[in-house]
């Protein structure tokens, strides 16, 4: 079983839900539950997470994104036209 990136950025810093909890805010059981790949979490959680590990969302919470491979490319139709 491999780790979500979430946990292993958690574990490199060497800290535990509850210290995570303390930094971000987040409830520690919904961290717990955003590391097993449960939707737990709002986006504005999520960017909450992501700044306190200085990284973007995308990269702690791939699966959110997975459906858009590319997802800064603009939609026809979009005013970049």
């Amino acid at each position: 079983m491999s780790l979500s990136p979430l946990k292993r950025a958690r574990l490199e810093k060497g800290w535990s839900q509850y210290h995570l909890e303390m930094l971000s805010g987040v409830a520690q059981g919904q961290i717990s539950y955003a590391e097993r790949g449960y939707p737990a979490l709002s986006f504005e959680k999520k960017k909450q997470i992501a700044r306190i590990f200085e990284q973007p969302v995308e990269e702690l919470f791939p699966d959110d994104f997975s459906v858009f491979p590319d997802f800064e490319t603009p939609c026809k139709g979009t005013p970049d036209d």
